[in-house]
């Protein structure tokens, strides 16, 4: 009898998430269907997974990127290598909605022990965005690391086959980003509150992940931050334009209001954060560990790109940046929404719907050019020098079958992103 109990709640933890994984498919078909219709490379996707997966072969999953391992995107650009060149970008986003819904599927499901987790998946899709992170091997570390920190709200493992799912899922994540070294504290006060002794093995095996990437970070003389501010000014009108203006006031019409009324906003939403980490609820340790999260994340991202920090109050300079901290943001409410103080409640409802409509009125992601992926593919085979485009604009790859050091793909990128396989 308790077995059959078991089962049907199982049952009714599943078919919800069931619903809210095809509802976040459409989402994303309907705000980027370019990435499906017509695939193509975007940026590193080309220049760093395809060109090295082709190359190196198995042993570019050690290769870093920006100083630490994307083994994800590197698995799957290795998966890549064994299908025709006019599909692998096809299955490259293909793959990275598989990942985001399976990902979501294991975070959300029976064990989760939060609340409104359907929601949470789909604020993750409806959330404000340019669509750069949506269906793109090359963002996907951003779609995919907010759920880290719901390790911290789910049951505890009660079987070794629960701990080895665990455990998998962390390493994968955990290698595809420092994301883990920032959660690493939350995790270690969930494992300390917790008499589970498999939960606390899991722990070991993130911190052990969290370790590797740091190691590979400080061997490539990286940090997880960077340069410091030489302008605070800068550094507010940044905070303020992307969580006031972006987040929850249309775009024209902040422009319109002013600035001190979007300072007015950013506030009022600070302030509201605070109230939620001061009340004595059940979903405390929710906000503070979720809102560290998105907080520790975001200042090592500003810090290392404290030099253009200006450049980045503009809508559509790096958006992959603040995508991660509207997601936490955007659970935070959602969280709220059950929150027994029904000011509270209320609140967190109505920044919802706020963010919301922010989202619905730049909901799709602009289309780029097609820069004929399938005609530079068939090249590939047959032709031993030229160039092909690849988007944004001033990304390529450079082929050259006759150079001396076997390295015929070479990246093309803007600054001083072009280098050589055998430089890495």
């Amino acid at each position: 009898m308790r077995r059959l109990l078991a089962l049907l709640r199982n049952c009714a933890a599943v078919r919800p998430l069931a619903s809210g994984l095809i509802a976040a498919t459409l989402v994303l078909l309907v705000r980027k269907p370019q990435a499906l219709l017509l695939p193509q490379f975007w940026a590193e996707d080309a220049c760093v997974f395809f060109r090295e997966a082709l190359l190196l072969g198995p042993s570019s999953l050690l290769h870093t990127y920006s100083g630490y391992l994307h083994l994800l995107p590197r698995l799957i650009a290795l998966a890549g290598t064994l299908l025709p060149f006019e599909l692998v970008p096809l299955f490259y986003n293909l793959s990275a909605l598989a990942v985001l819904l399976a990902v979501a599927a294991h975070f959300l499901g029976s064990r989760f022990e939060g609340r409104h987790s359907v929601w949470l998946l789909l604020v993750s899709v409806l959330v404000f965005h340019d669509g750069e992170c949506f269906l793109c091997l090359t963002n996907l570390q951003w779609v995919v690391a907010p759920y880290l920190i719901l390790f911290c709200f789910r049951r505890p493992p009660a079987t070794r086959i629960e701990l080895l799912l665990d455990s998998l899922v962390v390493v994968l994540l955990g290698l595809s980003g420092p994301f883990v070294i920032f959660c690493l504290p939350f995790f270690l006060i969930r494992a300390i509150r917790s008499r589970s002794a498999l939960l606390r093995i899991w722990c070991g095996v993130a911190g052990l992940t969290a370790a590797v990437q740091l190691y590979f970070l400080g061997s490539r003389g990286e940090q997880l931050g960077g340069s410091s501010f030489t302008s605070f000014h800068a550094l507010f009108d940044l905070l303020v334009a992307r969580f006031a203006r972006c987040f929850l006031l249309p775009l024209a019409s902040a422009d319109y209001l002013g600035r001190s009324f979007q300072i007015g906003v950013f506030a009022f939403l600070l302030c509201y954060l605070v109230v939620l980490l001061a009340g004595r609820t059940e979903h405390r340790f929710f906000y503070g560990a979720v809102l560290g999260f998105a907080v520790m994340e975001t200042a090592a991202a500003l810090s290392k790109l404290a030099p253009i920090v200006e450049a980045l109050s503009s809508f559509g300079r790096g958006e992959r940046y603040f995508y991660f901290s509207y997601v936490l943001l955007g659970w935070v409410l959602v969280q709220a929404l059950a929150d027994r103080r029904k000011a509270v409640a209320r609140t967190a409802c109505l920044l919802l719907a706020l963010s919301l409509g922010v989202s619905l009125a730049h909901f799709r992601a602009p289309d780029w050019p097609d820069l004929d992926w399938r005609g530079y593919a068939k090249l590939l085979r047959t032709h031993d020098h030229f160039i092909v485009p690849v988007n944004p604009p001033g990304w390529g790859l450079e082929v050259d079958r006759t150079a001396p050091d076997g390295m015929w793909l070479e990246a093309l990128g803007p600054g001083s992103f072009r280098r050589s396989a055998a430089r890495e």
